[in-house]
């Protein structure tokens, strides 16, 4: 009658697809002229951006770092003059 599967996944399903023509040697020299002039088409150059990007974005966080360790220094050695020059203790 009927069964049940409760863990059953089901297959890949697998496409049958040839291109209808590829030239590796064209390829190639397109890639070549696109670095030579440097114009790529829409969408070649995408993984290029995102890895500049993300490389920019790491060295704008360490200067941020940096910029808020300095002004914590300054604030730490500011509180320093006031609390232990210009506070009298009692002896």
């Amino acid at each position: 009658m009927l069964k049940v599967k409760f863990f059953h996944t089901p297959r890949n399903k697998k496409f049958n697809y040839s291109p209808l023509y590829y030239d590796p040697e064209e390829e190639e020299r397109k890639k070549r002229i696109e670095k030579i002039t440097g114009k790529s088409a829409p969408g070649e150059s995408i993984k290029h951006e995102f890895t500049r990007r993300r490389k920019q974005q790491k060295k704008s966080g360490r200067v941020s770092n940096t910029r808020a360790f300095i002004i914590i220094v300054i604030l730490l050695l500011i509180a320093y003059y006031l609390i232990f020059d210009h506070i009298p203790f009692i002896n």
